[in-house]
């Protein structure tokens, strides 16, 4: 996006990589149409509820590099389908996005199981089955 923090990512960016490999595309409203052609998805967020960033980017069979905290890790099953690392810990994650992208098949087998996690526990046709069941359970 065009956060407040842009600015900072990109001077971290060219420090980290040569800008060939990484892409700040601002706010987009067609998500759905670039994740699928990402290499690897990162959520450097020290809160969310549960980032739909997340899901759309699991969804789309993108593995994740995301910030271990509580909404993040209801998502992302570490080293499964993709990697949780500490807020902080940049060398986490440049290790952790540098395994997905120099490894092929690690990156289709972590993009698969994200794909398929979302599909089996977060779909729609779930959350409206498990909310049944909670009313079913409330109601007693």
């Amino acid at each position: 996006g065009d956060g407040p923090e842009r600015s900072t990512l990109e001077r971290f960016a060219c420090l980290a990589s040569d800008l060939d490999h990484i892409r700040f595309l601002g706010t987009r409203a067609e998500v759905w149409r670039i994740m699928p052609h990402l290499d690897v998805f990162w959520n450097g967020s020290g809160y969310e509820g549960q980032p739909n960033a997340v899901m759309e980017a699991m969804a789309a069979g993108v593995p994740v590099v995301a910030s271990d905290i509580p909404g993040n890790r209801d998502l992302v099953v570490h080293g499964e389908t993709g990697y949780l690392v500490p807020i902080a810990a940049r060398a986490a994650r440049a290790r952790d996005t540098d395994r997905i992208l120099n490894d092929p098949a690690l990156a289709a087998r972590l993009g698969a199981a994200a794909k398929r996690r979302m599909l089996e526990h977060f779909s729609i046709e779930e959350n409206v089955r498990r909310h049944g069941e909670l009313y079913r359970e409330i109601l007693g």
